[in-house]
């Protein structure tokens, strides 16, 4: 009976991970388009004055677009980076959780058929 609870919490640590995963994945993605709508509103709004009819300054437009692009490329990169690692040490702990769960199973086991 324990090592049948203990199989179950077993085959369960993996459907945890992937909804924690999941869940994470999902709260970044909304973070990202955050950042992308924020940006964009921003910067439609300083082009804007760049772009005015009596003066154009299409260069200076420009380089302000290619300059708040690239600040927001790192800033994606950053968070990147970030969710991977978060990503990579919760399968990390999982795969842990795994094993030691497969020891005591094995070890559960052994006493079983000696008693």
């Amino acid at each position: 009976m324990v090592i049948r609870k203990m199989r179950i919490e077993h085959d369960q640590l993996e459907d945890i991970l992937n909804k924690e995963l999941s869940m994470n994945d999902s709260k970044f993605k909304e973070q990202i388009q955050a950042m992308i709508e924020t940006s964009n509103s921003l910067l439609t709004k300083e082009v804007k004055e760049f772009l005015t009819p009596e003066e154009p300054n299409k260069e200076q437009s420009l380089i302000m677009i290619a300059e708040i692009n690239d600040e927001l490329l790192k800033r994606i990169l950053k968070m990147l980076q970030s969710k991977q690692f978060f990503d990579l040490s919760k399968h990390l702990q999982c795969l842990q959780q795994q094993i030691a769960t497969d020891q005591m199973i094995s070890i559960k086991e052994i006493h079983a058929r000696f008693d």
